[in-house]
């Protein structure tokens, strides 16, 4: 029996042997130098199948045959060493080994948890062996050993590149020889499998955790010494964008953060949605799809070393200067192989480095002339400068080029995969008012959200839904006192939550996106209107209303006030089943009635709903209804309705414009009812049943489209649906072509204007119209107004003389509300000088009293709304400093007032007297400029004989100087075209350009400080 090991020790393999044979060698060794004779040592002797308790019988060591093994033993060295570089030693910190030992598998290691390999010691720093009852089970049973063993720390190890050795053919059939090792390591054939884009994914995802750790940390450190700087810029946290760089190719991703578990990945036109779990060990589990991945990453001076659990561990250089030589690994410069200044070759080594009792030398990137940057004996880490390089060629050197194409992962099925996917609808809606980046449009969630909920349930879940809401926002947003700064309140929050700092981050995390909170809420407060209010959501909208219209709040505080102004304790279906019935009774008399319902029982938003019932009474009387109702200003002569069945309705009538002579042309109209938008060519095919005027006059009918309730036809679910302006504009184009190719049929017919109406129930209609010149192009000015409101509103005086932007939406249904500059005016250094107009129409009943006050309630409310018009509108274009819009206030009330106008006159006057008194501050700092009243005289039911219009105007000179006039309107256009003096009925002048010329002398007062 002899030692063929020649240097007076074992070598680490030797537990290999001792397994297979099961002497312990060192114990062996110690007997035999204490001289025990070998043929009695009790192991040597059961190897040869000797008793081992018979210490007499010899054997003869070189006549007999030991029994033949049955078991086989694999071994594996785990080192500090880079099998991607040459397996080059590595050094640093060992933060833990995990490795579980078991019957058939155990290891050694020489370096516990949290301690750390030198430059200067043995690579080695682990063995791992693995038996079996053949080579092959023992090849399996160290495979599965290595893929379960962990070593996290600053080292590389070749844990992984061993498990391919171990799959290899040559190992499995065991052809191997002393030569095959340096073959594989030479020509590179045995590595890591992956997919560049999961490499690249999961890295993504590993430094969007940490850039979210990081952010947060460096706000919480803020926060605890009382700045407020980061927190300004706390809306970064959620979205980010983020750069790998892998293999040449840049990979630019944008992150969004949809939970606090959930990222959402945007690149190259694909979307990844995955969900992360956190680990105490500092990995992630990454979920994407079905396929669940733990990553562990590390930042080096080098790059990320990012390790895919049962895959491999990469690394993800960072793009360092081509002209930099930097240090591969930890060690000690011994010295450089070129004099400083020489020159040295692409691939030529330029230095020697010692490290693990090695001489390793580093090889240049590029061509050039090397200058020194360590002196010989330094200490280097990873990443340290070692020189610099002057290009020979700097065109030469490889850059990085940015990924185009298709990113695809390997694990199929995972594109576009959203993380909400499973989650709660009301926990999506949540975490969106929470702060998270939103997965899909805020309308999308919150109909998803009713969508799948039971009736029962969707008042608690808008309830939530608005408790979320204010909960954050009355942290910011006190009606009491609107000057308090950002940084006023957010002071104020540190100081409330001083115990709880993660309370103030989470706050302000939450307003930051306040805009999409808005969208949210305003999708919940359109979709409340169809299923009615308790008082629980009634008083949580008045919560919301109550919140000051300052800042982005005012679209959120309009829509909840008017949903308190309109919401019924009934819900849409109910309401709408109510006036069906209603109209099926209903005689021409009821019908006269029912054309002044308020909007709530009977308004055009429920009688759109009515045109195709099945009941032709009920249709016939809707359509009756629709045009009374819209026109019940005007006087209405022959209405006439047409009924050839649900899918064709139509009606005609002649009317006048309000306030002029009996003796006036009269005026037709016709009103059509199809199924879609695209019918109105198939109606233009025939005439229209209107009569032709003669010729040279000026066009005098209208004709209305009322489209089907399925208008937007690309509609899923009608309850969460408002159509956009865009979506409108589309529809209106496509009319415009219809119209256009109908000119003569128009024409014919002497149509002036067409309106049509797109039902979109339970939200209000839209409505868009169409002028004969030009070119049946539509009015923008007049979106959404009803065909009777231009002249009512006198929209057509105000774009004679001004540009009009309109601002919508606004607080009342009946206004309108326009930014206006003036027409042929030079901007000077401030700009063109501008003005908000609002327009508004009223027709509740008004019962003027030459005695007392009560009847001022109605007009002090609503020019008070015309203030609120004016304060909103201001958000909606912001102005340079110094430049401030003037503003006018237009409110035409359509009852008629059975006084004479000269005591209407008075009446009024003494109203703007008590009005200016009580709210002249509120006006000055709006920079009203004029109200106008308009109010007809007359009484029913010969309708209206004159019409006042009175007037607190600064246009003069003197502010809000008080003057009546009687106004005399164009038969044709029904815009006003002369004005007489109550008394004497002398006439009197409004010029528009005087009253602009005085606005632009006003504006450069107030910006002195005056008025």
């Amino acid at each position: 029996f002899y030692f063929l090991e020649l240097n007076p020790r074992l070598q680490v393999e030797h537990p290999v042997t001792e397994e297979i044979t099961g002497v312990n060698l060192p114990a062996t060794q110690l007997q035999v130098l204490m001289g025990v004779p070998l043929d009695r040592i009790p192991e040597i002797r059961r190897f040869y199948g000797r008793d081992p308790t018979d210490a007499d019988s010899p054997i003869d060591f070189l006549e007999e045959d030991y029994v033949y093994p049955e078991t086989h033993v694999i071994a594996a060295r785990i080192t500090a060493e880079n099998p991607d570089d040459g397996f080059k030693p590595t050094s640093g910190r060992i933060e833990r080994i995990k490795f579980q030992s078991s019957v058939s598998c155990w290891g050694y290691f020489s370096v516990g948890a949290n301690g750390a390999i030198h430059e200067f010691a043995d690579s080695q720093f682990g063995h791992v062996f693995a038996r079996g009852k053949d080579r092959e089970e023992a090849r399996k049973v160290l495979t599965l050993a290595l893929k379960q063993l962990e070593v996290v720390g600053e080292i590389r190890n070749p844990v992984e590149y061993l498990v391919e050795l171990l799959n290899t053919g040559a190992f499995k059939e065991n052809t191997i020889n002393t030569s095959w090792l340096d073959g594989l390591i030479k020509a590179k054939s045995v590595g890591p499998r992956y997919e560049a884009e999961d490499v690249v994914f999961y890295a993504a995802v590993f430094r969007a955790m940490e850039t979210i750790r990081a952010k947060e940390a460096a706000v919480m450190e803020d926060l605890s010494k009382s700045q407020l700087g980061l927190l300004r810029e706390v809306g970064g946290i959620n979205r980010f964008p983020i750069e790998i760089t892998f293999d040449g190719l840049k990979y630019k991703f944008e992150v969004a953060r949809t939970g606090p578990d959930k990222l959402l990945l945007s690149v190259a036109g694909a979307q990844i949605g995955v969900r992360v779990r956190e680990q105490p060990d500092g990995s992630i589990f990454v979920s994407v799809g079905n396929t669940v991945m733990k990553v562990l990453g590390t930042e080096e001076a080098l790059g990320l070393r990012l390790r895919l659990a049962g895959i491999a561990t990469i690394m993800l250089p960072t793009i360092y200067d081509p002209s930099e030589l930097r240090s591969e690994f930890n060690g000690k410069v011994v010295r450089y192989l070129q004099d400083n200044g020489a020159t040295v070759k692409e691939g030529e080594p330029y230095v020697e480095l010692e490290a693990m009792k090695m001489i390793m030398p580093l090889r240049a990137s590029a061509s050039g002339r090397i200058s020194h940057g360590k002196s010989t004996g330094s200490i280097v880490q990873a990443g340290d400068l070692l020189g610099k390089l002057e290009l020979d060629d700097p065109s030469s050197v490889q850059s990085v080029v940015p990924f185009e194409g298709e990113f695809k992962l390997s694990t199929a099925g995972t594109d576009g995969v959203s993380p909400t996917a499973e989650d709660h609808p009301l926990e999506e809606v949540m975490l969106v008012l929470d702060g998270y980046v939103p997965s899909s449009k805020p309308t999308e969630l919150v109909a998803h959200l009713v969508g799948g909920l039971p009736p029962a349930e969707h008042a608690g879940a808008a309830m939530a839904v608005i408790d979320r809401y204010l909960e954050v926002e009355s942290n910011f947003a006190d009606p009491e006192d609107q000057s308090r700064t950002q940084d006023q309140v957010q002071a104020g929050l540190i100081n409330k939550y001083k115990d709880d700092l993660r309370k103030v981050l989470d706050l302000t995390l939450s307003h930051s996106q306040l805009g999409v909170r808005n969208e949210v809420v305003l999708a919940v407060l359109r979709t409340v209107r169809s299923f009615g209010g308790s008082p629980e959501l009634l008083e949580r909208i008045g919560s919301i209303s109550r919140l000051p219209t300052k800042g982005q709040y005012d679209e959120v505080v309009l829509l909840a006030r008017q949903d308190l102004g309109t919401m019924d304790a009934k819900p849409f279906e109910r309401r709408l089943e109510d006036l069906r019935k209603a109209m099926a009774a209903a005689d021409s008399f009821a019908i006269s009635a029912m054309m002044k319902w308020s909007s709530l029982t009977g308004g055009v938003d429920l009688l759109g709903e009515l045109f195709d019932d099945e009941q032709a009474a009920v249709r016939r009387g809707a359509l009756e209804t629709y045009i009374r109702r819209i026109y019940r200003a005007y006087r209405i002569y022959d209405l006439e309705v047409k009924d050839e069945g649900p899918s064709r309705l139509s009606a005609k009538w002649g009317y006048q414009y309000p306030g002029v002579s009996f003796d006036s042309a009269m005026r037709e109209g016709y009103c059509v009812v199809v199924p879609e938008h695209s019918d109105i060519s198939s109606v233009l095919e025939e005439p229209l049943p209107l009569a032709k005027k003669s010729e040279g006059s000026a066009p005098l009918n209208s004709f209305l489209v009322v489209v089907g309730k399925d208008a937007f036809e690309d509609v899923s679910e009608r309850l969460f649906f408002n159509s956009t302006d865009s979506r409108v504009a589309e529809m209106c184009e496509e009319i415009k072509g219809m119209l256009q190719a109908a000119d003569a049929t128009l024409k014919e017919a002497d149509v002036r204007e067409v309106c049509v109406m797109l039902p979109q129930a339970p939200q209000f209609p839209r409505f868009c119209n169409f002028m004969r010149v030009p070119e049946w192009t539509e009015d923008a000015a007049r979106r959404d107004m009803r065909p009777t409101f231009q002249h009512l509103l006198e929209v057509a005086r105000l774009a004679k003389d001004h540009d009009l932007e309109r601002v919508v939406p606004t607080i009342g249904r009946n206004s309108q509300v326009f930014w206006g500059t003036q027409k042929g005016v030079q901007a000077g250094r401030l700009g063109k000088p501008s003005t908000i107009f609002v327009r508004m129409i009223s027709h509740s009943a008004l019962k003027v009293a030459e005695h007392g006050d009560a009847w001022m309630v109605l007009p002090e409310s609503l020019i008070l709304q015309g203030v609120d018009e004016v304060e909103r509108a201001k958000l909606h274009r912001r102005s340079k400093p110094g430049q401030a819009p003037n503003s006018r206030i237009f409110l035409h009330l359509m009852s008629l007032v059975d006084m004479s106008p000269t005591q209407l006159a008075t009446a009024f006057e003494e109203f703007m007297n008590k009005f200016v008194s009580k709210y002249g501050g509120r006006l000055q700092q709006s920079r009203v400029d004029e109200v106008v009243v308009k109010v007809g005289v007359g009484k029913e039911p010969e309708g209206r004989k004159e019409t006042l219009r009175f007037s607190a105007s600064s246009m003069t000179g003197e502010y809000l100087k008080h003057f009546g006039l009687i106004e005399e309107h164009d038969p044709v256009t029904g815009q006003p075209v002369a004005w007489f003096d109550i008394d004497s009925r002398e006439p009197r002048s409004l010029s528009a350009a005087a009253e602009d010329k005085m606005q632009a002398k006003r504006s450069m007062a107030r910006r002195a400080g005056s008025t």
